[in-house]
C-alpha cells in the first residue's frame, strides 16, 4: 500500500525565506544573499527515485511561487481527473491561503 501511494505522490514547495537552504548546504550563502536582495522565491520538488530535490523555476514573490505551484499542478492533471491536493505550511497559515 505504501509503495503505491508513494507512486501516486508529487511533492512541490517553495520558501518564504532561504536561510534554512543556506544552512542545510542546498545553496551557496552567497546564491542565498542574491536570491535575498533581488527577492527570489525557489520553486522545489523532489524527485521520486532518489529524494534528491530539483529545482522547478523561481519568481520574484511568494504569492506568486504558490500560484506557480498551483499552476504546475494544473499543468500535469487533466481538468476533472481525479486529484487530491493538500497545502500544508509551518507557521505560515496566511501563506497557504495563497493557494486557495
Amino acid at each position: 500500500m505504501m509503495k503505491r501511494i508513494g507512486a501516486a505522490t508529487e511533492s512541490a514547495y517553495t520558501l518564504n525565506e532561504l536561510k534554512y537552504l543556506i544552512q542545510g548546504g542546498r545553496i551557496s550563502h552567497m546564491e542565498g544573499l542574491i536570491a535575498s536582495v533581488i527577492n527570489l522565491e525557489p520553486l522545489i520538488g523532489v524527485e521520486k527515485e532518489n529524494g534528491t530535490y530539483t529545482q522547478l523555476g523561481q519568481v520574484r514573490t511568494f504569492k506568486g511561487a504558490v500560484k506557480r505551484l498551483a499552476d504546475l499542478i494544473a499543468r500535469h492533471h487533466a481538468p476533472g481527473s481525479a486529484l487530491r491536493v493538500q497545502v500544508l505550511h509551518s507557521h505560515n497559515p496566511e501563506g497557504a491561503s495563497h493557494a486557495a
